[in-house]
């Protein structure tokens, strides 16, 4: 049995994005799959994810902004 490839729902490309990862810390494409982020990178690196329903979106150059959501607990 094959499986489909897994597309992006949404890609933005040409952007300004901050990654927060020291050993990579911009890139300037981010592909969506669902609502989780399933690649960070250059815009080549989230080609492959690129579906005939991929929404793409080209940043222009701007930056905008994702928001990780974390929860801290200390006691």
């Amino acid at each position: 049995m094959s499986t489909a490839p897994e597309f992006a729902d949404l890609i933005v490309r040409n952007a300004a994005v901050m990654t927060m990862d020291p050993a990579r810390p911009t890139a300037s494409a981010v592909a969506v799959r669902g609502q989780r982020i399933a690649a960070v990178g250059d815009d080549s690196d989230v080609d492959a994810l690129h579906g005939p329903r991929t929404r793409l979106i080209d940043a222009l150059g701007r930056a905008g902004s994702f928001l990780a959501s974390t929860t801290a607990i200390s006691t």
